[in-house]
């Protein structure tokens, strides 16, 4: 635990002290008072820690009754580098497995901690600077150290953070967003994505970014680089297939925070996002939010995404909040004025979805139902517009389907959810977030939203979707650990198992009853009907593009979830 005035000591609570400088520590006297005398003390020195004067202190400090576990000397910290940590085996009972674990993680996390992030080595930012940029501060007398900028050239750095990522620890720790710091190279980095420490690089080389210098929040430019390494990662494997996901299988939660997740079904529209809705509004964990009166900061949560009614302000409608609904002149997308405020938008999301997190650990505090075994999950369906049909959802005109696209409008091409911008939110709130993904028989797709619900003309609907369904599969690579479920909405009960549980049924006789009671098997499309959709074959060059992005989305879909571990069994039995 870290020094400062907020910390707490719990009585019989094993705790951890880690201070700076043992000099300053244990010769300046700034050791808190009220610490328990039977503390563990940690500490870092820059002298020998076999010099009288030290010795003398820790001894001194030894005689007040004061556990000084460990003296971590900086010199040899810089010897053995990642391999330190085998001091501390013995100190914690740490068997072989778990040191193995540890250095597997430390070894990559050290090239990181030097070549990556906001806090890379001084040495290396210096080389990294632009030519024109001055740094005198950040280099030692002027001088920049080869043998550490040698060190960093010496490795590839985004095979370093993936490697780092498929580790077993950081994929415990993952599961775990109380020790998201971890995580990165520092604990004023970004959450890693396999390739922020090069955007970082090419951030210093760009823009001569000094230490503790935050990465924008550039969508544009995080797609942007992950096509750039997709293509040379295509070009050099072209004919490999890509190794299976390494993502650990989430452990058993052991708290309240750490059972609630947020999920977000990803489909273009037309693909079931109402009947998802109303299967979640009935299934047991929705209708526990809403006995719970959680409904309505799920529905804020929402607006914070998209706001029908005050375009501006939802984080992904802003973009549209020029546009005009009559289509006027149509030269809204010209207008500087009034854009949005991405950083006060992005900062309410985080606060809402911290704000939905605390309502549920309050709620499953105070729960003395026992509506739910300890360690099954919370899941807020975030597009399933959870409000018990209360007064905040008929008051004000939200979209709970969040579908690619939604709504009508000019602005409707760019109407579709941005999940890049929703997990860096969670990630930075602290919270669990994952997705499944439905898809369906295009003709039906095409059919339900052009010639039921008149969207838009065929011809335009078919294009508009087609790009939906590239923004879905760039998505789904992006994100592909997030990965819980694959749902095809026209199916029969199979496909819907995994979100029945996730949705809170335990019992599979009860979560088939219920879906009956919601779902009806469409009957089947006849080849007349199907040569009916596009118009005698006129847009069959249209559809057959369609269909071949759904299969690919749904092979995909199907690829990670089995090369993923976090896929649960559905309706596993109960011990």
């Amino acid at each position: 635990m870290q020094t400062g005035g907020g910390d707490r000591f719990v009585e019989d609570t094993p705790m951890v002290l880690k201070t700076k400088l043992l000099e300053q520590a244990l010769f300046e006297g700034e050791l808190p008072s009220n610490i328990p005398q039977d503390t563990w003390l940690f500490t870092t020195s820059r002298s020998n820690s076999s010099s009288p004067k030290l010795r003398n202190a820790y001894n001194d400090w030894r005689s007040k009754g004061y556990d000084i576990r460990y003296i971590q000397d900086v010199s040899l910290l810089s010897e053995r580098e990642h391999l330190i940590a085998l001091e501390y085996q013995s100190i914690f009972g740490l068997s072989n497995k778990n040191m193995q674990d540890i250095i597997e993680y430390l070894q990559y996390w050290d090239v990181l901690r030097r070549c990556c992030g906001m806090q890379m080595s001084r040495h290396w930012r210096a080389h990294l600077m632009p030519r024109d940029k001055v740094m005198t501060q950040q280099k030692v007398n002027g001088v920049v150290d080869s043998s550490k900028v040698s060190f960093c050239q010496g490795h590839n750095i985004s095979s370093i953070e993936n490697a780092f990522m498929a580790t077993k620890l950081y994929q415990e720790l993952k599961v775990r967003p109380k020790l998201h710091p971890m995580l990165s190279p520092s604990n004023v980095d970004d959450v890693l994505d396999g390739s922020y420490c090069s955007r970082y690089n090419d951030f210093v080389r760009n823009t001569g970014a000094q230490f503790n210098e935050p990465l924008c929040r550039d969508g544009m430019v995080a797609s942007n680089n992950r096509i750039k390494e997709h293509c040379f990662q295509q070009l050099e494997s072209s004919n490999q297939r890509a190794e299976p996901s390494t993502a650990a299988i989430a452990p058993k939660l052991s708290s309240n925070s750490e059972r609630i997740a947020f999920q977000f079904v990803i489909g273009v529209e037309g693909t079931g996002h109402q009947l998802h809705r109303t299967m979640y509004q009935s299934s047991p964990v929705g209708k526990w939010l809403v006995s719970n009166k959680v409904g309505e900061d799920i529905v804020n949560l929402t607006l914070a995404l998209w706001d029908e009614e005050n375009k501006s302000g939802g984080i992904w409608s802003a973009p549209c909040s020029n546009a005009d609904a009559n289509e006027g002149d149509g030269d809204w997308w010209e207008i500087e004025e009034a854009g949005p405020e991405g950083d006060s938008l992005f900062d309410t999301l985080v606060e809402r979805l911290q704000g939905v997190e605390k309502k549920i650990e309050e709620a499953l505090a105070n729960d003395r139902s026992s509506s739910f075994p300890v360690e099954q999950p919370i899941v807020v369906a975030i597009n399933a517009g959870v409000a018990g049909r209360g007064v905040a959802e008929v008051k004000r005109k939200i979209a709970p389907h969040m579908s690619y696209p939604m709504f009508r409008g000019p602005c409707r091409a760019f109407q579709y959810p941005n999940i890049d911008i929703l997990y860096r939110a969670c990630d930075v709130a602290g919270v669990r977030c994952q997705h499944s993904v439905a898809f369906r028989d295009p003709y039906r797709v095409l059919k339900s939203t052009s010639m039921n619900r008149h969207f838009a003309s065929r011809h335009v609907q078919l294009t508009t979707l087609a790009s939906m369904q590239h923004i879905i599969l760039s998505q789904m690579m992006a994100h592909p650990d997030r990965l819980v479920a694959c749902w095809e909405s026209d199916a029969d009960t199979e496909t819907p198992k995994e979100l029945g549980q996730l949705f809170g049924w335990t019992d599979p006789a009860d979560f088939e009853d219920a879906y009956n009671n919601l779902f009806i098997a469409p009957p089947l499309i006849t080849a007349t009907e199907r040569k009916d959709i596009i118009k005698d074959d006129n847009l069959k060059v249209y559809m057959d593009g369609m269909v071949a992005s759904n299969n690919r989305i749904k092979e995909l879909c199907f690829q990670q979830l089995e090369s993923s571990n976090q896929r649960a069994e559905p309706f596993a039995k109960q011990e």
